[in-house]
């Protein structure tokens, strides 16, 4: 996979990189962040490094060469096919309206075939990200207490068809 996955007069997806990384950290969604920390203690920058490093792949959705997203899909285990699907966006990135959510959904569904079962858990608090879920074609099970303080987190999940 070369570094440019697409291309357009705007928008690149890219393979993510550590510089990404940084940038992203250091403009993080609030939301976002409240995900990060009900999953892990760990600093924001090495959490996402860690979510780099244990993933398959992993991208960064970047208009005019600014980073707005980082994406990927990990193993959960070796004993079964399911897969964490995970992103964290900047501040800057707009759910809708834009070129992003009209192409989120073909990308979804196109690593979706690849990864046939992807799920992950999200904070109650995320409406952006759930609607934005939903509208790729996750399921959104009710929320319930399991973040490591205690947080409201719903299953979300999509299957290939």
């Amino acid at each position: 996979m070369g570094k440019t996955i697409y291309m357009d007069n705007e928008w690149t997806v890219e393979k993510c990189s550590l510089n990404d990384l940084v940038r992203i950290a250091d403009d993080i969604r609030p939301e976002d962040l409240e995900e990060l920390r009900a999953a892990s203690d760990r600093h924001i920058l090495d959490a996402l490094i860690s979510c780099m490093e244990d993933s398959y792949f992993s991208l960064t959705v970047k208009k005019n060469g600014m980073p707005l997203m980082v994406f990927g899909v990990a193993p959960y285990s070796l004993l079964c096919d399911e897969t964490c699907c995970w992103a964290v966006a900047t501040k800057k990135l707009k759910f809708s309206g834009s070129k992003f959510l009209r192409y989120s959904r073909n990308i979804v569904a196109a690593v979706n075939r690849i990864y046939p079962v992807m799920s992950n858990y999200v904070g109650d608090w995320n409406h952006n990200a759930l609607r934005w879920l939903r509208w790729c074609g996750f399921t959104v099970a009710p929320a319930r207490r399991i973040g490591l303080h205690g947080e409201m987190m719903h299953r979300v999940e999509r299957r290939d068809q």
